[in-house]
């Protein structure tokens, strides 16, 4: 069962970080973009997840 989750979590995280990149090369100029921003959108993804487990009742 943890090695589902893992797998799981290393799919998902590869998604955030791949469709992070993509949109920072897009959008943002590299010059200008701290490079610890993946970081800081993963961070805050973590955060949310966290405060949702944290803050939903159980069903």
């Amino acid at each position: 069962m943890a090695t589902v989750l893992n797998a799981i979590g290393l799919v998902v995280n590869g998604i955030l970080v791949l469709t992070a990149a993509r949109i920072g090369n897009g959008f943002v100029n590299p010059e200008r973009c701290p490079a610890s921003w993946p970081r800081c959108l993963l961070a805050s993804v973590y955060a949310g997840l966290a405060c949702k487990l944290a803050l939903g009742g159980r069903q």
